[in-house]
């Protein structure tokens, strides 16, 4: 106990101590898990689509199934930096909402369609020519040819796909996370079912292979998008954001979105392309090491369905307390939601440690029979991936709660420095002594890394944003 304090002291002086203190109260939590579980339930219904959309691909043939898994791949990569910007909405949104500035908030939404619009053209085009881009990445002609009706039938969605987006976070921001999830709800299966249709030629349509899967989406994105706008503008709740501050925005409140949104987008990626790397450093192990690689990936993506909405959770409660000027209800929200997630860490930890067969079964079936290296593999990879989950739901958290506070840019820096830096660098190290898992070793230690880094800055934010909103001139200046 002694040396906790002192670790403590040591790291947050000269922060007060008691901003550390896992305290809140039995409301804060049950109003977070309000929020947060109709995002946790839209998370896992689009993690579904893509489950589905490999299945339909698989029945194409193995060469379809490389082709649109590197479509799949590519757009993923390159729509994680749009939607990390996009996330920017829902935090602006939730504190103008907290403030009550409805102007403002109406401000930040025309922003963003805006954004939108002046994307949409340069990202339409990348996804059209996306497949000479992978010829020239070294990829088979062949397999890219294969992949270019999926590619071009995909391009027509980029505009309603970002445009919903938008929409979404708007919903989000202001708390409205059930009419999300119903909208979720409606367009995920909407997508199944034109996918089915229009790949496989069901009732009466031509089969149009691997192109229906591109065409499917796109004609879900239009549909739902089209109906979410019209609910919006006609809802008497949310149509005067629509009708106010609908003038061209001026070059600040993009620089604002842009300056929130854009390193949330280079941290995911940054993210993602680790999983990339870590999968082809697992491929010089041979074909067993890269089969029980994917066992504890697909884990810690389960995981991260799960762990990013209660980060989004936090990042709206606690915009609406700090938008309210309310700091200690905002600090008791990002406590609850820490616990809330290090709880679920423990569970998926507590699997891989001691029932790894229920992450084997959710990647081979019940009814497979591996080899002993596999199983060997996988056992030594979760039990790393649990050390791991357990240091990065709490960074996840803690992100959350500093992007409500507007710090977004420390946490890219962190995430650049636990995984590329030291979760890699590290690796690279102890494979020399491990073997492969050397590599999740490393990966658990560079999760420590980054879970230390941002409870020292959160500490340091909180601690700043009180000194500001107790200061004279705020005081006098909101009279």
């Amino acid at each position: 106990m002694r040396s906790h304090r002192a670790l403590v002291n040591i790291l947050f002086s000269p922060y007060n101590e008691k901003i550390m203190k896992i305290q809140f109260h039995k409301t804060d939590l049950t109003l977070l898990l309000l929020l947060t579980i109709p995002l946790i339930l839209s998370s896992l219904t689009e993690a579904s689509l893509g489950f589905t959309s490999t299945i339909f691909l698989a029945h194409l043939g193995p060469k379809v199934l490389g082709a649109g898994s590197l479509v799949i791949w590519f757009f993923a990569t390159l729509m994680v930096i749009i939607w990390g910007l996009m996330t920017a909405v829902s935090v602006l949104i939730s504190r103008h909402h907290g403030a009550g500035d409805t102007l403002k908030a109406s401000r930040a939404l025309h922003t963003a369609l805006w954004l939108t619009l002046f994307l949409c053209l340069p990202l339409t085009l990348i996804v059209w020519n996306m497949a000479e881009i992978l010829t020239w990445l070294g990829q088979s002609p062949h397999v890219v040819n294969l992949a270019k009706p999926y590619l071009h039938a995909l391009a027509f969605g980029v505009l309603p796909d970002l445009s919903g987006l938008v929409c979404l976070q708007f919903l989000i921001g202001l708390g409205k996370t059930r009419v999300s999830l119903a909208f979720t709800l409606c367009w995920v299966p909407l997508n199944i079912f034109f996918n089915a249709i229009l790949t496989f030629g069901l009732l009466g349509l031509p089969a149009l292979g691997i192109g229906g899967l591109g065409l499917g989406a796109t004609l879900s994105y239009w549909i739902t998008t089209l109906g979410l706008l019209i609910y919006l503008l006609r809802h008497r709740e949310f149509r005067h954001y629509f009708k106010n501050g609908h003038v061209i925005p001026a070059w600040q409140d993009f620089r604002q979105i842009l300056a929130v949104g854009l390193p949330l987008g280079l941290m995911f990626f940054v993210e993602v392309g680790f999983f990339f790397i870590l999968t082809l450093m697992m491929g010089f192990y041979g074909a067993d090491a890269l089969a029980a690689n994917q066992v504890a990936v697909q884990s810690i993506s389960l995981f991260a369905a799960l762990m990013f909405p209660i980060a989004q959770g936090i990042t709206v409660r606690m915009g609406h307390q700090l938008g309210a000027q309310d700091s200690p209800s905002a600090h008791r929200s990002a406590m609850a939601g820490i616990t809330l997630a290090i709880s679920v860490s423990l569970i998926f930890a507590l699997i891989g440690w001691f029932v790894p067969e229920l992450f084997v079964r959710l990647d081979f079936g019940s009814h497979a029979v591996l080899p002993p290296e596999i199983l060997m593999h996988i056992t030594h990879f979760l039990i790393w991936a649990g050390v791991f989950q357990l240091f990065e739901s709490q960074r996840i958290a803690l992100f959350g709660a500093l992007r409500a506070l507007k710090d977004t840019r420390f946490t890219l820096f962190t995430s650049i420095l636990s995984f590329w830096g030291i979760g890699l660098g590290s690796g690279l190290l102890l494979r020399h002594l491990l073997g492969a898992q050397g590599y999740w070793a490393g990966f658990a230690l560079g999760g420590m890394t980054g879970a230390l880094l941002l409870w020292f800055r959160y500490a340091h934010q909180y601690h700043k944003y009180q000194k500001r909103i107790h200061a004279p001139s705020s005081i006098s200046g909101s009279h």
